[in-house]
């Protein structure tokens, strides 16, 4: 995105709160950052890992710690990224804002963690065990 023209203001400082940041302008009117800079909305996330990629709860009513690792282009961990979860089918298993998730139902759904526009995604699968020797 290019950011508008900084025009002169004689001797003074201007600085300009944007959603990027703040943009300063030196004393007499000369950028501190060319008017011209591409400036990214990205938010340096490439992707996140879910672990375990497949998390099995044996009963209704368990629950198991899923993590998310966050990393940027460069494969460096991402550290104090905002991750927000997610379940594609809360009848089968919920999941807090802290990543864990409680089987609701026997079946599959897959649990997401999401930052900006990033996605990673793990396989949850609820059964029911048996003991065993048969039934009870």
């Amino acid at each position: 995105m290019k950011l508008p023209g900084i025009h002169r203001f004689g001797a003074l400082a201007a600085v300009i709160a944007t959603s990027f940041g703040l943009i300063a302008c030196g004393t007499n009117g000369f950028p501190l950052m060319d008017a011209s800079t591409d400036v990214s909305t990205d938010n340096g996330i490439a992707r996140i890992e879910v672990l375990p990629d497949t998390a099995y709860i044996g009963q209704v009513g368990q629950s198991t710690q899923m993590a998310a690792t966050v990393f940027d282009a460069q494969d460096s961990t991402v550290v104090n990224a905002t991750v927000v979860w997610s379940t594609a089918d809360p009848s089968v298993a919920t999941v807090t804002t802290d990543g864990v998730v409680t089987g609701v139902g026997q079946g599959e759904t897959t649990v997401a963690a999401s930052s900006g526009d990033v996605e990673g995604t793990a396989v949850v699968v609820v059964t029911t065990l048996q003991p065993l020797g048969g039934a009870p």
